[in-house]
């Protein structure tokens, strides 16, 4: 394929998981490693599709910081493989648990398969829910579907409610529209809440400020497919180094600094 077309491809993706759409993203910009304007321009025209995926915006920025941005290509990638975020939250979800996910979260289904023995809560999004379901049921996992109008008590009663970021920042997370109310809810129950922040999806204030900005201009509030989730309903942060505190997220940061990334669309 084309470098251009290649470029185009991943710049369009829609519903890919963020680790493939990462992979692919890599093997897009490596065509420019030797063409700094053009990696730039590549990078910013990727971020501008994908403003709320957090492995894009640290892959992009890392390459544009690198004096060898193929060599830091191949590092990410390598890096994202040997994520250990699924493996830490299989070992920490208590035994016989029931679990509330909402939408598609590739690191939470994961973990959910290594462990087995977790009744899962699937919330309803779309017609998302219902090949989610199947898709964890075909792997043995224990599964119930919850529609919209009983995702307040799922959240109330499950044992945990899990997270998964699409992009961290100091103070919150994007995640799967309708998981803010899971979140809300199951935090004023007094149930767990358990963000899950894969590595290279944690952003620094000015990238999250840039980031999130863009990201909210894009559309009004009733139309967007993410939920801003504050860092103050969580319990928990689980990452690649295993647990944490949800203050310590304040200071995780996978992402560098890359202002060329922070200018306007590049269409």
């Amino acid at each position: 394929m084309h470098p251009i077309e290649h470029l185009r491809f991943v710049a369009r993706a829609v519903g890919v998981p963020q680790d493939l759409l990462v992979r692919e993203t890599a093997s897009a910009l490596a065509a420019f490693g030797g063409d700094p304007p053009g990696l730039v321009t590549a990078c910013r025209r990727v971020i501008s599709r994908h403003l709320a995926v957090g492995g894009l915006w640290t892959l992009c920025a890392r390459m544009l910081h690198a004096a060898d941005p193929l060599a830091e290509a191949r590092a990410a990638v390598e890096e994202l493989d040997a994520d250990r975020t699924a493996r830490h939250l299989a070992i920490e979800l208590p035994p016989d648990a029931t679990a509330l996910m909402v939408g598609w979260s590739t690191t939470v289904i994961d973990s959910l398969v290594r462990r087995g023995d977790v009744t899962v809560l699937v919330a309803e999004i779309d017609a998302e829910a219902g090949s989610l379901a199947a898709h964890l049921d075909a792997r043995s996992v224990d599964v119930v579907e919850v529609d919209g109008s009983s995702l307040g008590a799922a959240a109330a009663t499950a044992d945990v409610v899990l997270v998964e970021a699409e992009l961290a920042g100091p103070a919150a997370v994007l995640a799967p529209r309708r998981t803010l109310a899971a979140a809300c809810v199951a935090a004023h129950a007094g149930r767990a809440v358990w963000f899950v922040v894969p590595h290279g999806r944690a952003v620094g204030g000015r990238t999250w400020d840039a980031a999130n900005r863009r990201w909210r201009d894009r559309s009004n509030a009733w139309d967007r497919d993410l939920d801003e989730v504050p860092l103050d309903t969580a319990t928990l942060v689980i990452g690649p180094t295993g647990t944490t505190p949800p203050t310590a997220l304040v200071d995780r940061v996978d992402c560098p600094v890359a202002p060329g990334l922070f200018k306007a669309d590049v269409t």
